[in-house]
């Protein structure tokens, strides 16, 4: 499928129930011969791979199928993108969807655009109500290629929902995602970025975000449960920041995303964990972690944020037991 505009890689795990939601969004005379729909099946144990080719037998010259062992996420969105020579690059999660008359509007403006990302306006959309919510960055002007020092990079925010990259950014940097590990969207958001210099916002609504489905790794318990697999993540990003050569708007960027996602490393360890003792450890290994690797991020999220430093200034020791969880939550949020 050469000289397409837009790639979709959708990662694909025991993906049965969603498939025939997600595929068909992508199908309309306007976009079959302009995008390519890469299916990666990673190693599912239902009959994800049957549904999946149904689709590429269906429609042969759009969507194509990759069967592999399971990696997961980050190993299946690594062999969409590295299979693709199309002009841009946008991941879709199999439980979500895309809005078909906006993925054709963003296909036509991808023709002539040339910038590294276009970010595009999205909805959550709540798996129980079906209530749907708007997802965008404010004070920007919609379909202007910004460089980065014309924006407030403090208060900007490009999700992996949002992000089409240009393909050969990601390809000749090498940007490739950890395997067999959750929450890699944040590597997916932050190791392009010393590499980006233009961005354009798109107010069309194209990704639909689905939300509510206690299974999702963003369940509070599945957070703490797969606290390796973040810390992971976070311990990649602070050896990724040792070296990477950064102008002061992509630093900007990058360092006013990973503070937040800092503090939900400190949360996961000493808030949301029930196993107190078992957070506390958790808390002070990585604290000392990053003391020692990045002074500067470490003084200031305990600056920032205030129960960062009440729990240092208690070396991260509990609560007294009598205490109930919540009790300790709404404390150190106070």
């Amino acid at each position: 499928m050469e000289n397409r505009i837009l790639a979709i890689g959708i990662p694909s795990y025991n993906a049965a129930p969603y498939i025939d939601r997600c595929i068909p969004t992508f199908i309309h005379d306007k976009l079959v011969d302009r995008i390519e729909v890469i299916i990666v099946n990673d190693g599912s144990k239902d009959n994800t791979k049957e549904l999946a080719e149904k689709y590429s037998k269906m429609y042969p010259d759009t969507v194509r199928v990759i069967n592999k062992e399971n990696g997961g996420h980050g190993s299946a969105v690594n062999a969409a993108l590295y299979s693709t020579t199309a002009k841009y690059y946008k991941v879709v999660d199999v439980d979500d969807w895309v809005d078909t008359k906006n993925l054709i509007k963003l296909v036509d403006f991808l023709e002539t655009c040339e910038s590294d990302i276009v970010s595009s306006t999205y909805h959550t959309v709540d798996m129980i109500t079906g209530l749907s919510q708007e997802v965008s960055n404010s004070n920007i002007e919609y379909g202007r290629e910004y460089t980065l020092d014309e924006l407030n990079v403090k208060n900007l925010y490009i999700s992996i929902h949002s992000t089409t990259y240009k393909t050969k950014l990601l390809q000749e940097h090498n940007i490739r995602l950890q395997e067999k590990t959750f929450y890699v969207d944040v590597e997916y958001q932050l190791l392009p970025f010393p590499f980006v210099k233009t961005v354009t916002f798109l107010n069309d609504i194209v990704y639909k975000y689905m939300i509510g489905n206690v299974n999702q790794s963003v369940n509070v318990e599945n957070f703490v449960r797969r606290y390796d697999d973040h810390n992971r993540v976070v311990h990649r990003v602070i050896e990724f920041l040792k070296t990477a050569e950064m102008n002061q708007w992509q630093k900007g960027y990058v360092y006013a995303v990973f503070e937040k996602v800092i503090y939900t490393h400190y949360c996961l360890g000493s808030v949301y964990d029930a196993d107190i003792e078992r957070g506390r450890g958790r808390s002070q290994i990585f604290d000392a972690f990053l003391k020692e690797n990045n002074p500067e991020l470490y003084r200031f999220v305990g600056s920032k944020y205030s129960n960062i430093k009440k729990l240092r200034k208690r070396d991260f020791v509990p609560l007294p037991k009598k205490r109930s969880l919540m009790g300790m939550i709404k404390l150190l949020l106070k």
